[in-house]
């Protein structure tokens, strides 16, 4: 999602100036996660080529906005990256192991610092045992320096990220040019019961093969953490035959919500009237109702007819092929007091999406 970013980068890295450049031969850091190979001068600044090996299981790493290099008794911020995402409060992302030993090679991009004194890297101020010290470096011939697209792609990575829209938060998954995007919301087509979770998914295949949604291996659970450690349980789907038992009435709930509370506070009002045995209390309701939603109707059916066939069907096994993008819904159980998470496997690689 930041492909002009990482060109950028790359068109920079390809620009070497005639400046020395450098091999690391020695450094130290506690927590032995990152392994720092190789520095470039360019003209936009100094490449440090880095390799960090991830030492548990569900890790989620990014690199800090402070993350810097001293050397000289001066400091020098981080511009860019590739690889490895840099915090971002808009748009939190992350690289993602699901495994304990995986690697990923990646490459800063800092203001220019003097390299052949060694220097110093600060990863965390919060975390002492992530910075690297005592870096020595010797000069290599610019023969020897590293191939920038073979070291990327030496190491595959799975990219995690999140947005919010209108008060719902999207998440996605980006590996091997497969990228699987889950919203959760209230309502989808006005299918809404107390006890249930709807979520949007729309999976893109940019890859050169092709992929496989299979929907019975998509699985739902409850977690709530407690005293003595995370609790889970299995939550159940519902079959896709059950959506497509919606009424229109049912839509136009969802159309009621969607044009806002004075629409949606009428709508509920109409249904309150039907269900009430009382004459008097009927018609009150449906007169304060034509009150509120004088000017609503009108803008639900508007709503109706403009999003005329753009409802998306279920989801359903389906075979993804390269290029093609395959979108829909999936609905499961609730459980009060426990958030909800639902795990979507594609491509070999099992992705997991906690909601409230």
């Amino acid at each position: 999602m930041k492909s002009k970013v990482i060109l950028s980068l790359l068109l920079v890295f390809t620009a070497m100036t005639a400046a020395a450049q450098w091999k690391v031969t020695g450094f130290n850091q506690d927590a032995q996660t990152i392994e720092l190979l190789q520095v470039v001068p360019t003209d936009e600044g100094t490449v440090v080529y880095a390799r960090y090996t991830s030492q548990k299981a569900n890790n989620f790493v990014r690199l800090s906005t402070n993350a810097r290099i001293k050397a000289n008794g001066k400091t020098y911020k981080i511009k860019d990256a590739v690889n490895l995402p840099i915090e971002d409060e808009a748009e939190p992302r992350w690289l993602y192991f699901a495994k304990a030993g995986e690697k990923c090679n990646y490459m800063m991009l800092f203001e220019t610092f003097p390299v052949e004194n060694g220097f110093e890297y600060i990863a965390s101020d919060d975390s002492p045992k992530y910075n690297v010290t005592d870096i020595t470096v010797q000069p290599i011939d610019e023969k020897d320096v590293m191939n920038t697209q073979d070291f990327l792609n030496e190491t595959p990575v799975t990219i995690f990220g999140k947005y919010a829209t209108d008060g719902d938060w999207t998440m996605y998954y980006i590996h091997d040019d497969v990228s699987v995007i889950c919203r959760a919301t209230s309502f989808i087509r006005g299918f809404m019961e107390p006890n249930s979770k709807e979520f949007y998914v729309t999976i893109t295949n940019d890859s050169p093969h092709g992929v496989l949604f299979d929907l019975d291996k998509v699985y739902v659970k409850g977690l709530k953490n407690e005293k003595d450690g995370r609790k889970e349980i299995s939550l159940a789907l519902y079959e896709p035959s059950s959506y497509e038992k919606l009424k229109v009435s049912e839509d136009y709930e969802a159309a009621a919500r969607a044009i806002g509370e004075d629409g949606y506070a009428a709508y509920k009002l109409r249904q309150e009237a039907k269900r009430t045995h009382s004459q008097v209390a009927r018609v009150g309701s449906l007169i304060i109702a034509d009150m509120m939603d004088k000017q609503s109707r009108n803008k639900i059916n508007e709503y109706l007819k403009e999003h005329k066939g753009e409802r998306m069907a279920p989801m359903r096994t389906n075979s993804i092929k390269s290029g093609e993008t395959y979108e829909g819904y999936i609905a499961s159980k609730k459980k009060k007091g426990y958030k909800t998470a639902i795990y979507i496997p594609i491509a070999g690689s099992t992705y997991e999406y906690i909601w409230p």
